[in-house]
């Protein structure tokens, strides 16, 4: 569960870069809850590095969708 957390992270950062693209910023919203599944990865699996990991990304993506308004 450890890999598979970190792996989450890894495949949401890299839709979160192509989310950063503008009018692509709805695709943050799957980014989101990308990241709630690789928590929860993370913390049944006790990986704090996956969890901070998935946080990060869930950090980012926020910030993302609010300079966008939420969809752009």
């Amino acid at each position: 569960m450890r890999l598979l957390s970190v792996f989450t992270a890894i495949g949401c950062f890299l839709l979160a870069a192509v989310g950063f693209i503008p009018l692509l910023g709805w695709l943050n919203w799957f980014v989101l809850l990308g990241t709630l599944f690789g928590m929860a990865l993370g913390v049944f699996g006790k990986s704090i590095g996956g969890v901070l990991m998935n946080l990060a990304v869930f950090i980012f993506s926020m910030i993302r969708l609010f300079i966008g308004g939420g969809i752009l």
